[in-house]
Parts: structure tokens; sequence; C-alpha cells
């Protein structure tokens, strides 16, 4: 029973210290929020990406009833050529 009533006093105590230091662990905490926000707010980025979509058409069939392909958009396929991947 007194480890109980020792753990129980050492709770109060500790709960004391808090209530009594309550607003310094509010403003320090706020402190480190607020650098941390402002610090990653300020950081340029790192990591930056780009990218860009290859659509291929969609096969119509033709009065025949032969599925024939769309010819290629040229406008796309010269963009992948002169993509920095194929440089």
């Amino acid at each position: 029973m007194s480890s109980t009533a020792e753990q129980a006093s050492e709770l109060r105590d500790q709960l004391r210290v808090i209530r009594t230091h309550k607003w310094q662990i509010a403003l320090i905490t706020l402190l480190v929020t607020g650098t941390a926000v402002f610090a990653s707010v300020r950081r340029t980025p790192i990591y930056e990406a780009h990218t860009e979509v290859l659509v291929h058409p969609i096969v119509n069939p033709n009065s025949s009833g032969l599925a024939l392909p769309q010819p290629p958009n040229l406008d796309t396929e010269r963009l992948v050529a002169l993509s920095q991947t194929v440089a």
C-alpha cells in the first residue's frame, strides 16, 4: 500500500510542478513550434518534379470492320524526343 501512496504523491508533485510552470511551458512550446513553422516556410524546396503524359490515341474501327490506329500526335512525340531523358 505504501508504494501506491508514494506513486500518488509523486504524481501530485509532478502535476503541481506542471501547474506552477504552465505559462513557461506554453510559451516555450509556442516559440519552438513557431520557429519550426517559420523555418520550414522560408526554406526553398529541394525536390521538384515535372511530368508529361504521352497519350496514345484510341483505335477506331473503320467501315470495313478493321481497327486502324490513329496517326500519332506529333507535338507530343516531339516533346518526348526533346526531353532530358532522351537527351
